[in-house]
């Protein structure tokens, strides 16, 4: 599906997404550094990923929930883990945990570069 709100385009395709572009930016990350092309094309195929568009113009945008690298279980709840962009996600309503002792986490941030 297009939405087109001027001057911007956006598409939900994983037709459209530029795995190479999405693949050096993740390799590149803190939280995917190293990953594998054919991980990055697996989450792209098993996302709800969003393209965004100024004009011609690609605009990087991280996708929703692959399936395979990221879990959550709740209904009605968003969880968002930064290591830097605090005030930017602030800005958009998302606070941090009330209650962080009702979280748990298996994070591996070598997980590709082993």
């Amino acid at each position: 599906m297009i939405w087109e709100r001027a001057p911007y385009r956006i598409s939900d395709d994983p037709a459209v997404v530029d795995l190479s572009m999405v693949h050096e930016f993740l390799a590149k990350s803190y939280w995917a550094r190293g990953i594998p092309r054919e991980t990055a094309a697996r989450g792209i195929a098993h996302s709800l990923p969003f393209s965004v568009y100024l004009g011609d113009l690609r605009l990087p945008r991280r996708r929703l929930r692959d399936r395979r690298t990221a879990a959550s279980l709740g209904s009605r709840r968003w969880l968002l883990a930064t290591r830097d962009a605090h005030g930017l996600y602030r800005k958009f309503g998302v606070t941090a945990v009330a209650d962080p002792s009702t979280l748990l986490t298996r994070h591996d941030l070598d997980i590709y570069t082993r």
